[in-house]
């Protein structure tokens, strides 16, 4: 499953709410003991995911996030 990915600051909780309120998820990426990388992730595309998936399978689904450059990382949802 590949979800479109975008770069966002982390500075306050205010932000995040309007980030929900613009139909984006935000995120934290979390990788090899460094800070967590914040981004977006797009809602509409996600929830449409979840709505297909079967029940008890989200924690082994891999998704690739694909950056605004086109760069991919995969990724867990915790």
């Amino acid at each position: 499953m590949e979800l479109k990915m975008y770069r966002r600051a982390a500075d306050k909780k205010s932000q995040a709410k309007n980030l929900r309120l613009d139909g984006l998820i935000p995120a934290v990426i979390y990788s090899g003991g460094k800070a967590g990388d914040t981004v977006a992730v797009d809602a509409p595309s996600f929830t449409n995911f979840l709505a297909k998936l079967k029940r008890g399978r989200l924690p082994t689904i891999q998704f690739t996030l694909v950056g605004e450059d086109g760069q991919k990382r995969r990724a867990l949802i915790k």
